[in-house]
């Protein structure tokens, strides 16, 4: 063997072998043999150790999806590179020159690993040279969903979120769909409030975006220590009462109005809706019911809240007073009466029947009062016709005759002329109360009065249905 590079001139025999040392260089060598013939070979010496790859992909942010480490600038190698070794783990500790690999690959990897991995490649030459590690790469991946339980104290919900790798926020809405706007928050334990009943849902999103949500129900009660469909009732009392709001919602308001006296004609009703907050109060006043005289020139006197008097001048005849307005308002003004400057105060009111009465020279006849309102109150009998001038009822713009605003006509205010074109005062029946009161004629049935619905929503009236003194209720129907 002679190795041309070293200038040495070395014979084996048989199979023996020889070993050969020189730098990192090419080596030619020459062998010859007995016979004379002779082989040239080759041999490269190479322990260079191969460059590192950098690497792209992972980042210290959580992601929900697998994350693909590609090799961004690639190692390099005298030999040429063979593949890449790639080393991960829960630790971001750098892998030493004689740790195991995890695998190899010709440039990419996917990491599909829940939690936190780092991962670190080296490069591996075509004659088996290693470089060293690459610098490490970070993946955070969460597919798993956070959980959140509420449990509910009154109005108050507390929220647990638990999660493998962290929460990032929350947020409530009323919706199993639609998500909500996210308060941030890294805490396991919240507390929230609600400003109304309901069923609400409570959403939880983690560092990666997995989200998850549960129901919770706020009851009424909670806000309110009524249950919907409480009634507040309200009698007749001669006075004013007033009704404090419990609780935010929306309530009924219904008035009924008195009879008139002398079994004179019934109240009308009135009913609606009104949101009230706890700040509101309502003021109810109910009317009474009318009086009754008989043969004497004494007037009957018409019923709390604006119901006329009835009478009889000549003492020889049964009479009825006007049946008194039941109202509701925001304020405190007393009687219907004294709200002729300030009726957007007014909610409702129910219109008073108007007093019977009456008289005729051959023979006696009751004249029956006319019904309360209603939007209009009802005529009252008359000695001539139901169309007699004097014998109309309240409207929502007019009153009968001896009729105002909140007052019934009453005797012995009474000066109009009859249809017969003579005063002769035998039993008026008193005109009832209402936003305008109903009217009086001689010897005829007082006409009642009209109702009102203009402060309230979805407002109806009914013509006479209530006998004796007036009523008032409320409903809570709903609550905020």
């Amino acid at each position: 063997v002679v190795a041309e590079a070293m200038s040495v001139l070395s014979t084996v025999s048989g199979t023996e072998s020889k070993t050969l040392s020189w730098g990192n260089n090419d080596l030619i060598v020459y062998v010859t043999s007995q016979s004379g013939s002779v082989r040239t070979y080759k041999i490269t010496l190479n322990n260079v150790r191969p460059t590192a790859p950098t690497l792209t992909g992972g980042s210290n942010s959580w992601v929900a999806t697998a994350s693909t480490i590609k090799v961004a600038t690639a190692g390099t190698a005298l030999s040429g590179v063979k593949e890449y070794e790639y080393y991960k783990s829960t630790s971001n500790t750098a892998p030493t020159e004689d740790r195991t690999i995890t695998g190899t690959t010709s440039s990419d990897v996917t990491i599909s690993d829940e939690g936190t991995t780092y991962i670190w490649y080296r490069t591996v030459s075509n004659n088996g040279n290693r470089s060293i590690w690459s610098n490490a790469n970070e993946i955070h991946i969460d597919t798993v969903n956070p959980t959140v339980t509420a449990s509910v104290s009154g109005k108050v919900a507390t929220f647990t979120f638990s999660d493998n790798v962290g929460i990032s926020g929350y947020g409530v809405n009323q919706s199993n769909a639609e998500e909500p706007s996210y308060t941030e928050t890294s805490n396991t334990s919240i507390t929230w409030t609600a400003s109304s009943a309901g069923t609400y849902y409570v959403w939880v999103k983690d560092k990666a975006g997995n989200k998850s949500n549960t129901s919770f129900t706020i009851v009424s009660t909670a806000f309110c220590a009524y249950n919907v469909g409480q009634t507040w009732n309200y009698d007749y009392t001669g006075g004013i009462q007033s009704f404090s709001t419990p609780c935010n919602g929306t309530y009924k308001l219904e008035v009924w109005g008195a009879q008139g006296g002398y079994n004179g004609g019934y109240g009308g009703y009135s009913s609606g809706t009104k949101s009230l907050s706890k700040t509101n109060i309502v003021y109810i006043v109910v009317g009474g019911q009318g009086n009754t005289i008989s043969y004497s020139s004494t007037p009957s006197y018409g019923g709390y809240n604006g119901g006329g008097n009835g009478g009889d001048q000549q003492g020889t005849r049964h009479n009825g007073g006007g049946g008194g307005a039941t109202h509701m308002s925001t304020t405190n003004r007393g009687t219907l009466s004294n709200y002729n400057s300030y009726r957007g105060e007014i909610l409702l009111v129910a219109g008073g029947g108007g007093g019977s009465g009456g008289w005729e020279p051959s023979r006696y006849v009751v004249r029956k009062g006319g019904t309360g309102g209603g939007l209009s109150g009802g005529n009252g009998e008359t000695h001539l016709s139901a169309n007699s001038v004097y014998g109309r009822g309240g409207s929502q713009t007019s009153s009968g005759v001896g009729g105002t605003f909140g007052t019934g006509g009453s005797y012995p205010n009474y000066s109009a002329k009859s249809a017969l074109g003579v005063v002769l005062i035998y039993g008026i029946g008193g005109g009832g109360g209402g936003w305008y009161g109903g009217g009086i004629d001689d010897s005829s049935g007082g006409v009642g009065g009209s109702g009102y619905i203009g402060g309230v929503t979805g407002g109806t009236t009914q013509n006479g249905v209530r006998s004796g003194n007036g009523y008032a209720r409320i409903t809570l129907i709903s609550i905020n």
